[in-house]
Order: structure tokens, then sequence, then C-alpha cells
């Protein structure tokens, strides 16, 4: 019986190794959806002020500009 309790002990253990593993994974993949989430905007956004740019109008671009959106 210490032998079948030891085994069921090792059963559990693996399961919870393998549930934490799959809820790293989805983490993971979540991250990965708002990262190219960030990414897409991040280049909407350099679209949008590179746009105010080339038509001279820096009103929404002058304050705090640093110039970092063109770097992308």
């Amino acid at each position: 019986d210490e032998q079948q309790r030891g085994s069921q002990e090792i059963l559990r253990s693996i399961q919870t190794v393998d549930r934490a593993a799959s809820e790293s994974r989805e983490t993971a993949a979540n991250l990965a959806r708002t990262v190219q989430e960030l990414v897409e905007q991040e280049e909407t956004l350099t679209s949008v002020v590179a746009f105010f740019r080339h038509t001279g109008d820096d009103t929404l671009v002058e304050e705090g500009d640093d110039s970092t959106a063109t770097d992308a």
C-alpha cells in the first residue's frame, strides 16, 4: 500500500506539473497575441504620425515628440 500511495502521489504531481505547463503555454500564447496587437497598433500610429508630418501638420506630434515613432 505504501508503494501505491507513493505512485498516486507521483501521479498527482505529474498532473499538477502538466496543468501548470498547459497554463504556461496558454499564457505564452496570450502574450504573443498581445505583442502582435501592440506591434500592429504601433505600425498604425507610426503611419498616422508620418501622414501628419508629411502634410506639415505637426499639431499632434510636436509636444513631447522624441521622433521614436519613425524608428520602427
